[in-house]
């Protein structure tokens, strides 16, 4: 029997999801005439297995882009949050001025308060958006290993039941 092991792990971040690894035995059989169709399944199966790693890793790719996605929203926020307690800080008869390409243009102090209310808003609502694709590439990661993993079973019973019809002979 021939161990070959395929990590299906790479790019996944432990703090949204694990990592799991799919062992695959390929069980190799004596050549003869009644026997060549094994190698031909194995290479089928295995187009198959890589076919569906190669999705798991368009997945993580996906996946990947989501939390990059996200810490940047929320860098954001934690920008707007300090900028928002700044103001909150001021004194009524304190100026604001707003940065207008080069120019330094005066703004009302409730003005900038409320863009800046209306910003974080934004911001948490793009983070709850995130949260869901996040989620939603999370199960379809698990979905694809899932689905390696009952493929793999599903060929090692088949080699077995193989294996054991031919010693039976």
């Amino acid at each position: 029997t021939t161990r070959q092991q395929f990590d299906v792990s790479s790019g996944i971040n432990a703090e949204y999801g694990g990592c799991r690894t799919i062992q695959l035995i390929v069980l190799h059989s004596q050549r003869t005439p009644s026997k060549m169709a094994v190698p031909k399944e194995q290479q089928e199966f295995m187009k198959a297995l890589q076919l569906e790693r190669e999705k798991l890793q368009v997945l993580q790719k996906e996946y990947q882009k989501h939390i990059t996605t996200r810490q940047q929203f929320d860098a954001q926020l934690n920008e707007n949050d300090l900028v928002l307690s700044e103001f909150n800080r001021l004194a009524k008869e304190s100026e604001v001025y707003k940065l207008v390409g080069p120019v330094l243009v005066k703004q009302e102090v409730n003005e900038a308060i409320s863009t800046v209310k209306k910003r974080i808003a934004f911001i948490k609502t793009e983070l709850e958006r995130c949260d869901k694709n996040i989620t939603a590439s999370e199960k379809k990661q698990e979905t694809c290993r899932n689905g390696m993993s009952e493929m793999q079973q599903r060929f090692q019973a088949k080699m077995q039941a193989m294996q054991q019809a031919q010693q039976a002979k």
